[in-house]
C-alpha cells in the first residue's frame, strides 16, 4: 500500500510539472509567433535543426529571389510609413 501511494504521488507530481512546463512552452511559442511585428519576425538567416532540409530551404530562397521577382509595390506591402517616405 505504501508503494502504491508513493507511485501515485510520483505520477501526480510528474503530471503537474509536465502540464506546467507544457503551458509555459506553449505561451512562449505563441508570444514569439504573434507578439513580434512582421519586420522583426522575418529574417534572411537560415535556421533549422533538420540539416537535410537546408538544400531545400536554399532552393526555395533561390526560386523566390530569382524566379519570382517582386515588384516595387510588393516590397512595401504591410509596411506603415510616413507619406513622404513612402513616396
Amino acid at each position: 500500500m505504501v508503494a502504491k501511494t508513493a507511485y501515485l504521488s510520483l505520477c501526480l507530481f510528474g503530471t503537474y510539472h509536465l502540464t506546467k512546463m507544457s503551458f509555459a512552452l506553449l505561451t512562449t511559442a505563441l508570444m514569439g509567433r504573434f507578439g513580434k511585428p512582421q519586420l522583426v519576425r522575418e529574417t534572411s538567416k537560415i535556421w533549422t535543426n533538420n540539416y537535410a532540409a537546408i538544400p531545400f530551404i536554399w532552393g526555395k530562397k533561390f526560386v523566390k529571389r530569382n524566379v519570382m521577382k517582386q515588384t516595387e509595390g510588393g516590397l512595401l506591402k504591410g509596411v506603415i510609413l510616413d507619406k513622404q517616405l513612402e513616396d
